[in-house]
């Protein structure tokens, strides 16, 4: 079996060496390509692979913020390929198999992906004993999901329960928790996904709410609802989403 391996540099002449050196691999398959950290994150919801190739400084999401995410949500390997050295301390704190500096040649580019493969061959014990050690650190819990957030150089670890609503603000989300305000590189779609099962509605196309925080609503005009939320947030109740959102809410107080 191949080892699926999914690319994300925001330099198209980085992405086409990369290609390159894999088709000369042939226990490679390059099944999608990503320009920024968020297009990354984005075909991770749909794309399987095995294996993330990920340049360090990208716009939209670091590297590193990315491998974060994805230590949460997959299981799959991955290798650093960038022109910095000052990050591959941090690099391994995320269990990165390699750390490639630019510029490198297919002996260097083999050996790495020869680690990748000898890592995708572990037992399979041994790999859910770390993707449910990953899963504690970062990921699900049973009572409920934590969400890893990047503050400049501060990563803060918000557990869903304690998130009330989320708003839209162009590519980026901003989170309102009970412990404050923060801000993450992720679409609203996105954001709507990780937080599927976790009791949030979409009430407009720019909010998320929890349902369990909505305190009463009052209606407006041509189908709107003005929501009251326990913190005394009010946040618009659009007549696109009213039908869905006050079914999943009559369900959620039963």
């Amino acid at each position: 079996m191949k080892l699926r391996t999914l690319i994300a540099d925001d330099e198209a002449p980085a992405r086409d060496r990369l290609r390159g050196l894999a088709a000369q691999i042939p226990d490679m398959s390059i099944v999608a390509e990503a320009q920024d950290g968020i297009e990354c994150l984005e075909l991770a919801e749909t794309t399987e692979f095995d294996l993330a190739l990920l340049d360090i400084e990208m716009p939209e999401l670091d590297g590193l913020s990315v491998a974060y995410q994805l230590m949460a949500q997959t299981s799959c390997a991955i290798i650093f390929a960038t022109a910095y050295d000052q990050y591959a301390i941090k690099a391994f704190e995320v269990n990165a198999v390699d750390y490639l500096l630019k510029p490198f040649d297919l002996a260097r580019f083999s050996q790495a992906i020869e680690r990748a493969i000898q890592r995708r061959s572990i037992s399979l014990q041994d790999r859910l004993g770390s993707i449910r050690q990953v899963g504690h650190m970062w990921g699900d819990s049973a009572h409920g999901q934590r969400l890893l957030v990047k503050d400049g150089e501060v990563l803060h670890v918000i557990h869903t329960d304690d998130l009330i609503w989320v708003e839209a603000d162009g590519n980026n989300v901003k989170l309102c928790a009970k412990q404050g305000i923060y801000f993450q590189r992720m679409p609203l779609a996105m954001m709507e996904n990780r937080l599927a099962g976790s009791g949030f509605a979409r009430c407009h196309r720019s909010h998320l709410v929890k349902l369990k925080e909505v305190e009463r609503l009052t209606p407006l005009f041509k189908g709107d609802y003005l929501l009251y939320l326990k913190d005394g947030t009010e946040l618009r109740l659009s007549r696109h989403y009213a039908k869905s959102f006050l079914e999943l809410l009559e369900n959620a107080s039963h």
